[in-house]
């Protein structure tokens, strides 16, 4: 005989769960810095669908990732005995003519390798925390605001994901701003599947928790799904959800159990009535089966009630102090496999100019060795994959933005810190992020200085590569 009872026991933890993974980071955000958003103006959902999803390299991406062969001498010596093969390296070229410029992928990346010469996927060179442009000399000679605590994970990872100013409070992520001013629908814009963090948290908004893709259902609180008693319990949790108290955790978590409640049972609805049915194998990976999540729900779209949707996702273990030639060997396999998949399962439901897929992380790497790998740094590479570019056959990729240094003293952007060979990054990362945010909201200059506030000291607000 089934037992329909709800222990008390149970009762916290599904409770708990919905806290946690239906609205992540409300609490987290109650005291969050609402400036940046204030001066612009709440606008509704473009009609034209359109995604980001931001793939978090969790420690620090290293150089090995792209390796320039028209330096490749200078990259051997600094790098020493972390210097990849130059006959082992996966041949790419950027640029047309005279400017053109030759690159090595790490021959591992194979997966990115076949989406840069199918010109789907493109990088952006040496990207990092900036307030202002800045070189080795005003690094050392401080004649320019530096972020805060650089080559530390913590400051570094809140500030690119931030993209404000950091001065040690919790405070919104760019992508939770974009959020707070798209108030007009029951959906949610942001979708993480590593729970909180910074880049969707914003003033009034959160992003919504998915466990894989599966969408919470609390037990127990109707008669469909456990007998007798289950319409009354249920009707007690919402009028103990909606109770008028003077306490403001309690009417914040009442409010998150309530609207996690009422989302959830609209996603489950949507997510089981996809557009097609998806073909593309992913690898069996964890963060595979991540990408595999998120193009199962992006084909939910329609049936979830989403006419734009923002995915966060972490890719972890990229810290690489040692064993790096093996270790980063396996996290660019496993990242360009998956990518390569997840732009297959795009082009099934015809969305690859829609959905753009980009990486971040916390910093580069230092070039010279520690030994056996390489420690905390500054300007590192980042790809971008989807959506469409300005050149005259509307193609993003198949190339390198920005400005690759070289390995030597002689480049304004080497710097040479305690011994360490360390990249001034010579693109803001705040430009990327406008770059995208750019194109997903089509935000002008004014706004985009509302959003990303270190870009009044650059001339150029993005990187001018996206339609």
């Amino acid at each position: 005989m089934k037992n329909n009872s709800l222990s008390r026991r149970r009762f916290l933890a599904q409770c708990a769960m919905f806290s946690a993974t239906g609205a992540v980071g409300s609490l987290a955000s109650l005291g969050a810095l609402s400036l940046p958003t204030a001066a612009m103006a709440a606008r509704a959902r473009p009609s034209q669908y359109r995604a980001m999803v931001c793939i978090y390299l969790t420690g620090g991406n290293d150089l090995n990732m792209m390796v320039p062969l028209d330096d490749y001498d200078n990259y051997k010596r600094v790098r020493s005995n972390l210097a990849l093969e130059r006959g082992d390296l996966l041949p790419i070229t950027s640029g047309a003519g005279p400017s053109s410029r030759s690159y090595g992928l790490h021959p591992s990346f194979s997966g990115a390798h076949e989406l840069y010469q199918s010109k789907k996927l493109a990088f952006v060179a040496n990207t990092g925390a900036l307030n202002t442009p800045t070189t080795a000399a005003d690094f050392t000679n401080r004649t320019v605001p530096l972020p805060p605590k650089l080559f530390a994970h913590n400051t570094q990872k809140d500030f690119v994901r931030a993209g404000l100013p950091f001065d040690g409070r919790r405070i919104t992520g760019w992508a939770g701003r974009i959020a707070d001013l798209y108030m007009d629908s029951s959906t949610p814009l942001n979708l993480s599947l590593t729970g909180d963090n910074i880049w969707q948290r914003g003033s009034s908004t959160t992003a919504y928790g998915l466990s894989g893709a599966s969408i919470p259902k609390l037990q127990g609180y109707t008669n469909a799904n456990s007998g007798p008693g289950g319409d009354d319990r249920g009707a007690a949790l919402r009028a103990m959800n909606q109770l008028d108290t003077d306490h403001l955790l309690t009417r914040e978590y009442g409010r998150i159990v309530q609207s996690s409640l009422e989302l959830s049972s609209v996603l489950r609805d949507g997510i089981a009535r996809p557009e097609i049915q998806l073909q593309t194998q992913f690898p069996n990976t964890k963060f595979a089966t991540s990408l595999k999540n998120i193009a199962n729900v992006i084909n939910a779209r329609a049936g979830m009630q989403m006419p734009q949707q923002v995915f966060y996702v972490n890719s972890g273990g990229w810290d690489h102090h040692r064993d790096l030639l093996s270790r980063h060997a396996g996290n660019l396999k496993g990242l360009g496999d998956a990518l390569l998949a997840f732009d297959k399962a795009l082009a099934e439901m015809g969305l690859q100019d829609q959905v753009v897929t980009f990486t971040n992380h916390d910093f580069g790497r230092t070039l010279t060795s520690n030994g056996s790998g390489s420690d905390h740094a500054w300007g590192g590479h980042q790809l971008i994959m989807g959506g469409k570019g300005l050149d005259s056959s509307n193609v993003l990729g198949g190339e390198v933005y920005g400005i690759h240094p070289e390995f030597s003293t002689s480049d304004p952007q080497f710097l040479n810190f305690r011994n360490r060979g360390v990249i001034v990054p010579s693109t803001s990362s705040d430009q990327l992020s406008a770059t995208v945010a750019k194109w997903f909201g089509d935000f002008s200059d004014s706004e985009l200085v509302d959003l990303f506030p270190s870009l009044a000291n650059f001339n150029d607000k993005t990187l001018g590569f996206m339609s």
